[in-house]
């Protein structure tokens, strides 16, 4: 009887001590994974808010993009996020993001002056929105006498456009 008892006490232990390892190896490399995949930037949820998913792309074409994410809605629409450096303005480049869905760049958020003086800064920070939201590939003028930064910065969007069409 006492026999018995020990076989079984060695049997379970066996088995405790080998589930607990496979358990342990999960979570184990199952954190390791999680901290070795890239975040998505924050500032995806203020150009997509109700943003399920976003997987960065690699394969972009362009000085002007920074990197670039598809991004799934709660609602299932799919768009992509960028982040752009302006062509060359004025006094320097700059830095922002935008949402491009169907073709339409439908959201913007100011990121950095870059190399940008206060000179095109203001324009970026309060008026790009206004100006960019709505902007496809067609759109041949942002405004009627637009300056040297609106029209780098539709430089980099219609980068961001032509590479989103190629998707």
């Amino acid at each position: 009887m006492n026999k018995a008892i020990s076989k079984t006490l060695v049997a379970v232990l066996t088995t405790a001590c080998c589930v607990g390892a496979v358990v342990g190896c999960y979570f184990g490399l199952h954190e390791k994974i999680e901290a070795n995949t890239p975040e998505a930037p924050a500032t995806i949820a203020a150009i997509f808010p109700d943003y399920a998913s976003a997987t960065e792309l690699q394969d972009y074409d362009s000085e002007y993009i920074r990197s670039c994410y598809d991004v799934e809605t709660a609602d299932d629409q799919q768009g992509y996020y960028y982040e752009l450096v302006s062509a060359m303005g004025r006094s320097g480049t700059l830095e922002f993001a935008i949402g491009v869905v169907d073709g339409t760049v439908t959201n913007y958020a100011f990121l950095d002056a870059g190399s940008e003086d206060a000179m095109g800064v203001a324009m970026a920070q309060e008026q790009a929105a206004d100006l960019f939201i709505g902007y496809t590939m067609d759109s041949t003028d942002v405004v009627a006498g637009v300056t040297m930064t609106s029209q780098a910065m539709a430089t980099a969007i219609r980068a961001a456009l032509t590479d989103a069409q190629g998707r």
